[in-house]
């Protein structure tokens, strides 16, 4: 790996920020690799089953891609497990050039109007949905709530979120 610089971003409004750049990350384009991997492991009559499990013990395999979610807890038999609800915004019309970077900040830790504990922070980077033209591509966020459900969204996030990212980049 190569060592990090010591960097200052300049915005040119009278905003700036003391931070680590990091060289050596690589994007992938997640939406691109899915869709071949399926392709892939269809061409070569990849058996798919689906079915409902109480437990990952009930699967044979030295692979398992577990993306259970709620689920987890249930799975993994483990009651120290717990959600975490996050959000984030997909981009539109950006230049794609323009996002070859990611930038990750964290802010404060504080309690949700649903007093749930959630960790803030603002991360831009690249991001590209399959089915989505060439120039939807980037993802602004986060937050991390632990214990959120689907009856505690949270709403309110999404212009906290947009606060914070304004705020950074000294737009106000």
């Amino acid at each position: 790996m190569n060592p990090a610089k010591d960097v200052v971003l300049d915005f040119g409004n009278g905003t700036t920020h003391n931070m680590v750049a990091y060289d050596d990350g690589i994007f992938v384009d997640t939406a691109k690799i899915m869709v071949e991997m399926d392709d892939y492991l269809k061409e070569k009559k990849v058996k798919f089953v689906k079915k409902k499990l109480s437990s990952l013990n009930e699967l044979d395999s030295e692979f398992i891609f577990n993306c259970s979610g709620f689920g987890s807890k249930e799975l993994n038999n483990d009651d120290k497990m717990v959600s975490v609800q996050g959000h984030l915004i997909m981009l539109k019309d950006q230049n794609p050039e323009d996002l070859q970077h990611m930038i990750l900040v964290y802010f404060n830790e504080d309690k949700t109007k649903s007093k749930h504990k959630i960790k803030r922070s603002f991360y831009i980077f690249p991001k590209h949905l399959a089915n989505t033209g060439i120039n939807d591509v980037g993802v602004i966020g986060g937050t991390f709530i632990e214990d959120a459900t689907d009856e505690t969204p949270n709403e309110e996030e999404f212009d906290i979120m947009l606060q914070g990212a304004k705020k950074f980049y000294g737009i106000q």
